[in-house]
């Protein structure tokens, strides 16, 4: 390891939370936590950037509280936008900061939630199907002064390049403004053409928005070891400008082949811009393992509608050229029950991988601490883990958080009805949300 960085063992002396610190030769600050070694950059840059943390847990739950007490252990006292109650004027204290790695070796098994969590099951129904089921992407602002969403995850996610008018000003819209058929512009290529006869214009050529969820799984199917299986959600022009851009960045999968059995296990990394650790980053957790479930399982649905050629074909693991055979014997299974002759592995038996969670911002805000030690950090230090996590099918969670999708999905409905919106620009098959081709002809454009 660098010099420049140094890790110390849990000291058992510091007790469930607490923690100190100490300096080595090298002048490196080294903090010292109850779950275990904690990388942090050398003592002279501390002043001018936040500590490198990073923490590890079998299950969300166990990572999630593990990465708290580390932000509170070894963050950085920050100011931040928010530390002024706009109401009130008071002033609130600096928040804690950190640059954050979370790694959760099993982020959809049991148990999956923390009993601190703020807000309960109903409220991770509600994240989980406007992140993946996508219930309100069109809710998403028609004009700059609208008071609607600039985005949401799962539009970027799954439509990318539709609706990204949040930001643009108010001119895009003087053509055509008040067509309830093209309320919002798109993503275009634009060209620059001369005609005959010296006229210069422009031809603006739509591009259709993008799935890029679909095309992650899609690259996952016919090579799972890609390493271009990636979605993103920025789009400078428009969150540059606006005062809430995503916080989710960057989402990338990859497959390996895993385990005794040789089976593929698809792994997910995040990144986040900002997270608040303490009342959002469980949402976000909880959302993004129900995305990489999704994603498995449609991976695994991709890999059975081609198991005659895989069947055919080379196994994966070991390379051998002998062919599968299928544990049923009846040549019409599934892809999960294929089994190499060879090296006997289910090399297409699909399941959930290591998931990985990267903040450059990952924050427990000052107005917060005092609610934080009282619940969380006393929760630490008078109950034993198992008491301090939820299994959704022992404690009947699993049905708090259907109620809490069904909930939100009949909000949606019932929101639309009055405002008389609707969302059939999600229809594959309709049009109207594509920008027509248009030639400029010296800053006069006609419609083709």
């Amino acid at each position: 390891m660098s010099s420049n960085l140094c890790t110390i063992e849990w000291a058992t002396t510091s007790g469930p939370i607490g923690s100190f610190e100490n300096g080595n030769e090298n002048g490196n600050r080294v903090i010292i936590s109850r779950m275990g070694p904690i990388i942090s950059p050398p003592k002279r840059s501390l002043r001018n950037m936040p500590n490198l943390l990073l923490v590890q847990g079998r299950t969300a739950p166990e990572a999630w509280e593990r990465s708290l007490l580390a932000c509170r252990d070894g963050g950085t006292k920050i100011r931040t936008q928010y530390d002024v109650d706009p109401n009130t004027g008071t002033q609130f204290p600096p928040s804690l900061d950190c640059t954050m790695t979370m790694v959760i070796d099993q982020v959809v098994s049991e148990p999956r939630l923390h009993v601190c969590l703020i807000g309960g099951p109903n409220e991770l129904g509600d994240y989980a199907a406007e992140v993946v089921d996508g219930i309100r992407d069109h809710w998403i602002k028609r004009r700059p002064e609208d008071t609607e969403w600039a985005y949401t995850y799962s539009g970027r996610l799954h439509r990318y390049g539709d609706r990204l008018n949040a930001a643009v000003p108010e001119s895009i819209f003087d053509a055509g403004a008040d067509d309830p058929m093209n309320p919002w512009i798109g993503l275009a290529f634009v060209r620059d053409i001369v005609w005959e006869g010296g006229k210069k214009g422009k031809v603006y050529l739509d591009v259709r928005p993008v799935d890029q969820i679909a095309r992650m799984v899609d690259m996952l199917v016919h090579e799972p070891y890609t390493r271009r299986a990636v979605a993103e959600t920025s789009f400078p022009p428009i969150d540059m400008a606006i005062d809430d851009p995503p916080c989710l960045r960057y989402i990338w999968c990859r497959g390996f082949q895993d385990g005794d059995d040789g089976e593929l296990r698809i792994h997910m990394n995040t990144h986040w811009r900002s997270r608040d650790g303490w009342k959002a980053a469980p949402f976000n957790i909880f959302g993004m393992s129900e995305l990489l479930a999704d994603i498995v399982r449609r991976v695994q649905a991709g890999l059975d509608s081609r198991v005659n050629d895989l069947a055919k074909g080379l196994c994966p693991r070991c390379g051998s050229g002998m062919g599968f055979t299928s544990v049923g014997g009846d040549g019409a299974s599934p892809a999960s029950e294929l089994v190499c002759q060879n090296c006997h592995s289910h090399a297409f038996t699909v399941q959930p991988g290591i998931y990985t969670d990267i903040s450059d911002s990952y924050h427990i805000y000052g107005k917060d601490l005092e609610n934080f030690e009282a619940t969380l950090v006393e929760a630490v230090r008078k109950r034993q883990p198992e008491d301090r996590w939820w299994d959704l099918k022992a404690k009947n969670m699993a049905g708090m958080i259907q109620d809490g999708k069904a909930s939100a999905a009949e909000m949606v409905r019932h929101r639309d009805e009055r405002d008389g919106r609707t969302d059939a620009h999600r229809d594959d098959d309709a049009e109207d949300y594509r920008v027509p081709i248009e030639i400029t002809f010296d800053g006069q454009e006609e419609s083709q």
